[in-house]
């Protein structure tokens, strides 16, 4: 029985296949219609922390093929491993037909790189290795005036350009930012989102300009022609995106500035997130932390309620507002959070033990109750 013997053609085509698979037919087929493909975005939030995000991936894949980078496998999904795999494998029987070719043909070879390990690293930094940092885009110059609604079509086609030109730097400024959280260097994630709200801010200003200066400007006819709907629907559309990415942007902020213990600066970045979404829980229950740290147990509690009135079901909530209610000498109330918190499924009896903002509880016999006996409460 004859065995085909694989040619570097089909190891070629073969190759390409299993890229395609891993990068996605989509990316190819706009590719193929001329279409302008996006610019990789480095930023993925629903990534899982410690692992890398489905387009990282895809890079690490291409790398491995290019031997840019070694990547540790066990990081990548099982798919992802086995596709890995599968590229170096073709790789490597791709590199083995062009040697047996070029000594066919007499031709000499340059060593093949991925034989030669790397030199070896000495010392070394505590801190992992981080990616090179991202320059972030500086706000743009003032808006000419509008005053007829061709000037308003050319100024939300210029202010598009410029959005699409810094939009990904933010997303890139906003990933560095999550890696540092992530890694504990609460001063470089606040730069990082520093400077994401700084570019953002002034594309949304700009944007809100663009649709005041329309409807102050355009007189009623030429307001409702074609191309001045169009301008003032994408000018609308663009500053709600930017708002939108504003409450991304200031919950991290603010995280960081908690974690040095800057409450009244976390306190107002988390205002400014929910003065334009108020529907976050999560973003309310920040809030009534950042005034807790910044010792305003009223305003604390009151942002604590509307958490909870969004998302009954969140015991750290209710721990928080015993905590507030307990800084301000109303006991009662304290001890009757402190109970909708363990009915919640809040069990750290420990911390509550040891809790200083709870120090004023401690002798109450509803108090003790809780810390020591540990009841189930019907709620």
């Amino acid at each position: 029985m004859e065995h085909h013997r694989p040619d570097r053609l089909s190891v070629r085509l073969l190759l390409c296949a299993t890229l395609v698979s891993v990068l996605g037919a989509g990316r190819l087929t706009a590719q193929i219609e001329g279409e302008a493909l996006p610019a990789p975005q480095r930023f993925e939030p629903r990534a899982a922390p410690g692992h890398p995000s489905i387009l990282e991936q895809d890079l690490l894949c291409v790398s491995t093929v290019t031997g840019d980078v070694k990547i540790d496998k066990n990081l990548l999904s099982p798919e992802t491993r086995k596709n890995v795999e599968l590229i170096e494998e073709l790789t490597e029987l791709l590199r083995k037909l062009n040697r047996q070719a070029a000594e066919q043909a007499g031709t000499p070879q340059p060593p093949d790189d991925t034989s030669t390990p790397p030199p070896p690293t000495t010392g070394g930094s505590p801190r992992p290795t981080e990616p090179p940092p991202v320059v972030p885009p500086v706000p743009g110059p003032a808006l000419p005036t509008i005053q007829t609604c061709t000037d308003a079509t050319t100024l939300v086609k210029m202010m598009r350009q410029e959005t699409q030109k810094k939009y990904v730097p933010i997303l890139e400024l906003m990933g560095a930012g999550e890696r540092a959280l992530r890694n504990r260097y609460f001063e470089d994630a606040i730069s990082s989102f520093e400077a994401a709200t700084e570019v953002t801010t002034d594309l949304e200003q700009k944007w809100h300009k663009v649709v005041n200066d329309l409807l102050a400007s355009v007189s009623v006819e030429e307001r409702f022609q074609a191309g001045c709907v169009r301008a003032l629907s994408a000018s609308l559309s663009m500053a709600v995106v930017m708002r939108d990415l504003l409450t991304k942007i200031y919950p991290r902020l603010g995280r960081g500035y908690r974690a040095l213990g800057k409450h009244e600066q976390a306190a107002a970045l988390f205002g400014k997130s929910v003065a334009i979404d108020p529907s976050n829980a999560k973003v309310w229950a920040l809030f009534g932390e950042a005034m807790l740290g910044a010792q305003e147990y009223k305003k604390a509690l009151e942002a604590l309620r509307v958490s909870v009135r969004l998302d009954g079901y969140q015991p750290e909530v209710y721990y928080l507002s015993a905590k507030a209610c307990a800084k301000t000498g109303e006991s009662r109330r304290a001890l009757y959070y402190l109970r909708r918190a363990i009915s919640k499924g809040y069990n750290k009896f420990a911390i509550i033990e040891r809790d200083p903002d709870l120090t004023t509880l401690h002798g109450d016999p509803g108090f003790e109750e809780i810390v020591y006996m540990a009841p189930s409460v019907p709620y």
